[in-house]
């Protein structure tokens, strides 16, 4: 269970002020001998440290939201004043790039030619903290930090090359130096064990443009702190970045001696970062329980949809079979009130469709496709307390839809109906009391005040969707969700963070929710959930960024009158790739 430190950091830093994230000097470039166990960037905060005690960020600190903070960092010992810098306009690969001070978000240059890319997600806008300032340890480097708050933030290779991490501290700070093509870029303040759950090493791998090496250190060091640091110091969540020559142009804008500025925001085009990665992993399998208590899990391998179902004996899972060959997207999953297997699916091309599964002759029946001519992108399935199967889909201009059986079993549906004003990215549904409950991420085209939310709606007894909504969790999501019910009622979500952790609550009633708590250890992308009908354990399978699928269960099952709950216990990984 996650401590409430973690929403009181992203509301101090929802605006990065002016003077934060500054570094009042470099680290040693050796590499650190460390006996510390890395700990999990999530919960990364050094408690015990020498010379150290326990504290949290303070609006003195940071500044509250649209005002610089300088007062409380004139306050603080070893912290540099932060300097603007004058406009300027700066010529780069042919065109010319207005870097602003004082707040303006920096469109990149259309025609710009660049190789290189901003070290953050695409579409996510960062501001510069501190301009040019490495002149006093022999290095070019900026500061920057989230304009929407940090929250463990990834950042991202600004090119393809060769990154080692070159040290690490008692802090669990970690550095990573990327070489693309002889030319050195330096990033300071990642954690240490988000660097190394992403594979990078001391000896250096091999990394694409757009590749996540680590996440931002939630609470670096200040100078005053430095006896208990190896890596650099700094002031909050913040990247370092040197870069090897000037002037150079990134992502279209020019980096020179005096641009961009403090205060200027830079809007990243990298092809890869973690929202625009997850979202791509948003409805890649899916997991239902049959009433006779066995788990299906259905899975997107390539562009393949596969189906495996849990047996009572050693090793307990069937072989997998190949649902349909084709070009998948996405799918979902549930059981109609005839205890019938039903998916739902889209395919590359942007098309609906839905299958029953003949458990007598192991055969899957297509429908033809359902409401041409929307691009369907993602999907989500439930059965009312009626036994109607309900469909949700969200096509690729991110509109949410659905439609609902007229009765149980009944070959005729409800028209297309929409869901909310857009923006959608994963999806997910569930019944409780009866009523069908859709949750929807808000995705990486929303307005930055609603990126990265989670929303549901709840059907209504006439049939429809209501037209109000209310909030899950705090915001942070990358892109998937998935949801469930276990037979006592209790609703369990689950969704990734942008920082890759799997995020869960549960409500045992309809108003509020409990939590967070995390499911494993590793850098998630993708999740499904279900809870198996005779135990009422609940089971969550949820991939990898790379395409590993794994699954935990809860170590305590549900019935009419006790939830679910306990331990997540690791089940294992599925062997392949997924989506």
């Amino acid at each position: 269970m996650r401590s409430s430190w973690r929403r009181a950091t992203r509301s101090s830093y929802d605006v990065t002020p002016s003077g934060v994230g500054g570094d009042p000097e470099p680290e040693p470039t050796a590499m650190a001998t460390s006996n510390t166990t890395p700990v999990r960037p999530v919960r990364l905060r050094p408690t015990s440290c020498p010379g150290r005690g326990p504290r949290a960020f303070s609006d003195a600190r940071a500044g509250p939201p649209n005002t610089g903070g300088d007062e409380g960092l004139k306050d603080m010992q070893g912290i540099k004043r932060k300097r603007m810098a004058t406009l300027a306009l700066a010529a780069a690969a042919g065109c010319s790039v207005v870097a602003v001070s004082g707040g303006a978000t920096v469109p990149p240059s259309a025609s710009a030619a660049t190789s290189y890319k901003l070290p953050w997600a695409a579409g996510e806008t960062w501001r510069v903290n501190d301009g040019n300032h490495g002149a006093a340890y022999g290095a070019t480097a900026w500061d920057f930090a989230p304009v929407d708050g940090v929250n463990n933030n990834p950042v991202e290779a600004v090119g393809a090359g060769t990154a080692a991490m070159s040290c690490t501290d008692a802090w669990g700070q970690a550095t990573v130096r990327l070489n693309v093509g002889g030319s050195v870029f330096v990033y300071r303040h990642l954690t240490t064990a988000s660097v190394q759950a992403f594979g990078i090493t001391e000896s250096g791998v091999s990394v694409q443009q757009g590749q996540i090496l680590g996440r931002l250190h939630p609470d670096p060091p200040t100078d005053a702190e430095a006896p208990g640091h190896r890596c650099g110091a700094g002031t909050g969540p913040h990247l370092h970045l040197e870069i090897p020559t000037l002037p150079t142009t990134i992502d279209g804008y020019s980096f020179t001696t005096s641009s961009p500025g403090t205060g200027t925001r830079l809007l990243s085009s990298n092809g890869s970062g973690a929202g625009t990665a997850t979202e791509l992993h948003a409805g890649g399998h899916a997991t239902i329980s049959t009433p006779t208590g066995r788990v299906w899990s259905l899975a997107i391998s390539g562009t393949s949809l596969k189906y495996r179902y849990s047996t009572s004996s050693s090793p307990y899972w069937t072989d997998w079979s190949s649902v349909s060959t084709g070009s998948f997207k996405s799918v979902a999953a549930t059981v109609d009130g005839n205890g019938k297997v039903w998916i739902l699916t889209t395919s590359t091309t942007g098309a609906l469709r839905s299958a029953t599964y003949d458990a007598n002759t192991g055969d899957w029946t297509w429908s033809s496709s359902i409401s041409t001519g929307y691009n369907w992108d993602n999907v989500a399935a439930s059965k009312d307390g009626d036994g109607r199967v309900w469909m949700y889909a969200t096509n690729t201009a991110g509109q949410l839809f659905y439609r609902h059986q007229t009765a149980s079993g009944s070959s005729t549906w409800t028209s297309m109906d929409q869901i909310g004003a857009g923006d959608w990215a994963g999806i997910s549904s569930t019944v409780k009391d009866g009523e069908v409950w859709v949750f929807a991420v808000k995705g990486a085209t929303a307005d930055a005040a609603y990126r990265g939310r989670i929303f549901y709606y709840k059907s209504t007894g006439t049939g429809t969707m209501g037209v109000a909504n209310n909030e899950y969790g705090y915001g942070g999501y990358a892109g998937d969700v998935s949801v469930s019910t276990d037979k006592s009622g209790r609703v369990w979500g689950f969704a990734t963070k942008t920082g890759g952790d799997l995020e869960y609550r549960y409500t045992p009633t309809e108003g509020g929710w409990t939590g967070p708590g995390s499911v494993g250890n590793r850098s998630w992308a993708g999740v499904s959930s279900a809870v198996k009908t005779d135990t009422g354990v609940v089971y969550v399978f949820a991939t990898e960024s790379g395409g590993e699928l794994h699954y935990y269960k809860s170590s305590v099952g549900s019935d009419a009158t006790n939830a679910a709950g306990g331990s997540w216990n690791y089940a294992g990984q599925v062997a392949g790739t997924w989506q």
